[in-house]
């Protein structure tokens, strides 16, 4: 367990609040990114799920596990739909919703699969590639998004 120390007291905070700030900070540098298929530049390009990869590997968490290409309605596509998730298992752990903090995933259903993912900033806002906006923070319950959500990730630490 980490130590912050301020004024008074050390505040006590557990170690994954280091890496989620990490997450947060990161993820909030590639607000403005264009939604591209199959890319992953920041300030270039990314689509969702590549997104979440850089951010993740950019802070050092994973390395850079970008799939070979798939096309662009994989999500209507059985086995392929089952990527996304796959690689998800790969670095996180399944949570329940109650246990989301900041910094971890969101998986959605569109089509026959898990399709879209996000990142968590607060209980209300999620930052996600989304087609044709790009990069970019949304209101998690007033959104199309919230109706979709399927699964919860967090990071292995």
């Amino acid at each position: 367990m980490a130590v912050r120390s301020g004024l008074g007291r050390p505040e006590s905070i557990d170690e994954s609040q280091i890496w989620r700030d990490k997450v947060l900070e990161e993820a909030k540098s590639w607000v403005g990114t264009p939604h591209v298929h199959h890319t992953l530049v920041k300030g270039l390009g990314a689509d969702c799920g590549l997104f979440i990869i850089g951010v993740y590997s950019n802070i050092g968490l994973i390395k850079e596990d970008k799939p070979e290409f798939y096309p662009e309605d994989w999500a209507f596509h059985k086995p392929v739909g089952d990527m996304f998730e796959t690689i998800v298992k790969r670095y996180c752990v399944e949570i329940k919703e109650e246990e989301l903090r900041p910094g971890d995933l969101i998986l959605y259903q569109f089509g026959k699969c898990l399709s879209h993912g996000a990142l968590l900033v607060d209980n209300e806002y999620i930052i996600h590639s989304e087609k044709p906006i790009g990069v970019t923070m949304s209101n998690r319950k007033t959104s199309k998004w919230y109706s979709r959500e399927r699964k919860y990730y967090s990071y292995k630490n």
